[in-house]
């Protein structure tokens, strides 16, 4: 039996790629699963933007992952 690491790598996917099958999914050129296999992206998280509607592609893809530092740099 293979053993896995402890930590999966998090966001391994390009923005330009992310942007596109947002795209194309939103003006339903492809569907989710066809747009994570072409351009390479997680499906479940290109489901996940795409369902944002509300908010433009670009500040979808800049958003910030983990927590908000405790302490204030100084």
């Amino acid at each position: 039996m293979a053993t896995s690491p402890k930590f999966k790598k998090r966001k391994t996917w390009e923005k330009e790629e992310m942007a596109t099958a947002i795209a194309a999914v939103r003006e339903k050129r492809m569907g989710y699963l066809k747009a994570a296999k072409q351009f390479n992206v997680p499906r479940a998280t290109l489901f996940r933007f795409v369902n944002d509607k509300d908010s433009p592609i670009e500040s979808i893809i800049n958003k910030v992952i983990g927590r908000r530092p405790v302490w204030s740099k100084y």
